[in-house]
């Protein structure tokens, strides 16, 4: 508790442990039990901010803070799909090869293939690794299930 986090860090959590970081711009990343995540760059300069997270394994949520310094660049990258995402808040798994938009928009594009959706709060976009992805629209209720496995109370 208390630790530093730097770039190159990889994060793992066994399946009894949920980890939540404060990032060096007030950002707040949660990350779900048997997960792993490395933290390619965090840069705050003057004029802009860079954040780059590799999700290799598991569910996390990301909560960008607001940024009025400049431009802000934050990337998620998983095993199938890289999330571009400015000011906003969305939640990942691998497992379910799935992205939501919680909060402001999210731009996904899948590794494997061309597509790229841009999200709207409250949307989500699966099957990322056939290439060939789809839309989701998960109920209310699997967005709270989802958000407990990240969350710590």
């Amino acid at each position: 508790m208390g630790a530093a986090v730097s770039p190159g860090d990889r994060i793992s959590t066994d399946e009894h442990s949920k980890v939540k970081l404060l990032l060096v711009d007030d950002s707040v990343l949660a990350i779900g039990p048997q997960s792993q995540v490395i933290i390619d760059e965090l840069a705050l300069r003057t004029e802009s901010r860079t954040g780059r997270l590799r999700v290799l394994a598991g569910r996390f949520k990301l909560a960008i803070a607001e940024w009025l310094g400049g431009r802000s660049d934050y990337e998620v990258q998983m095993p199938t799909a890289v999330a571009g995402v400015r000011g906003t808040v969305l939640w990942g798994d691998t497992q379910l090869d799935t992205i939501c938009a919680l909060r402001g928009t999210v731009e996904v594009r899948t590794l494997a293939g061309t597509r790229v959706a841009t999200l709207d709060r409250g949307h989500c976009e699966t099957q990322m690794g056939s290439g060939h992805s789809k839309p989701l629209t998960p109920s209310r209720e699997d967005l709270d299930k989802y958000l407990r496995e990240v969350t710590l109370e």
